[in-house]
């Protein structure tokens, strides 16, 4: 929280300071920044009140001052003019304007630097075989050998939100060294893992080009791996079509980056995914031509009703045209 900045009174008698204190205390949580009440030598603001005071006047050169008519005669400059007696929407004003300058002439603390995210292809290979994963809140032991995960928390999304968090806490074991303390339970499978930290991260670069067209040869396994109403689409679209990364958003309602996202997942889970350079600009997508329908004024010059061309044709073909007309007699 910042600190409160200084408001040296000069000329101001006991009472008005004590005015001026109560005022401040009115404004608290009202303003940019909180005031109190301070010495000159001590203060980012002066409002200097009267010419006939005694009070030194020992202002810093980057202190501000205000001045009431009455202290204008001090010869001060003055950033600032505020009408007497102080009013508490005036002095409002005031010190949000001396605030925002002094603000503007401090410099800006830098952000602490931001580390480097560690490269997803990195995290998996500190996986495999086999990890250990400790931040005094969550344990889990990774093997990919045995194809499980064990932690003390019994939940695939806490295991999966710590790993992208801390990778760093990662350590890379021995297979054989692994063992799941008494406490831990099975979490889920490695694969499941995978996928969910996939889905979550996608690839570090864009690998996949939108101009290529994907297809899966492999359903996810949805029953034992994390499964979302968006990653289904992908899925039934991807095993049905071949289509590229922006026609396949628009046709599961999703962003680009997570098609992306999902496509990274099939590749490092094996379910046979394939990039093609496509033959022709057009939308793969697969498109349900309209059924052209006979006009209705085909049946009229024919004398046949609607759908039986087939019919006439068969007559034709039989010889049987003469019965064309023939009515049976009543």
């Amino acid at each position: 929280m910042d600190q409160p900045l200084r408001l040296a009174p000069i000329g101001f008698t006991p009472v008005d300071i004590a005015v001026l204190e109560h005022q401040l205390r009115l404004l608290q949580r009202r303003m940019r920044r909180d005031w109190v009440v301070a010495p000159v030598d001590q203060a980012e603001l002066v409002i200097v009140h009267g010419d006939d005071c005694d009070a030194p006047l020992r202002v810093l050169p980057d202190t501000l001052v205000a001045v009431t008519p009455a202290g204008r005669e001090r010869g001060l400059v003055a950033s600032f003019e505020i009408e007497w007696p102080l009013r508490l929407f005036r002095l409002l004003y005031l010190l949000d304007e001396a605030a925002l300058r002094i603000e503007a002439r401090r410099p800006i603390a830098s952000p602490p630097p931001v580390p480097a995210r560690l490269p997803f292809n990195q995290l998996l290979r500190r996986l495999e075989p086999a990890a250990r994963f400790d931040n005094d809140d969550l344990r889990a032991v990774i093997c990919m050998r045995r194809g499980h995960v064990f932690s003390n928390r019994h939940s695939r999304a806490d295991v999966v939100a710590a790993l992208l968090a801390q990778p760093e806490r990662i350590e890379n074991v021995p297979a054989n060294d692994l063992v799941p303390e008494p406490e831990m339970r099975f979490v889920c499978t490695f694969d499941s893992l995978r996928w969910s930290l996939a889905l979550r991260r996608g690839p570090d670069m864009n690998s996949l080009a939108d101009s290529s067209v994907y297809r899966l040869a492999l359903w996810p396994r949805f029953g034992e791996w994390e499964s979302t109403p968006e990653a289904m689409r992908l899925a039934a679209l991807f095993t049905q079509v071949a289509a590229d990364v922006p026609h396949a958003a628009r046709a599961a309602g999703v962003t680009p980056e997570l098609v992306r996202r999902f496509l990274y997942a099939s590749s490092i889970c094996d379910l046979g995914l394939t990039a093609e350079t496509p033959r022709t600009p057009a939308s793969l997508l697969v498109t349900v031509p309209a059924i052209e329908r006979p006009p209705a004024h085909a049946a009229a010059d024919t004398g046949e009703p609607v759908g039986g061309g087939f019919f006439a044709r068969l007559r034709q073909r039989l010889g049987l045209d003469f019965l064309r007309g023939r009515r049976h007699p009543s």
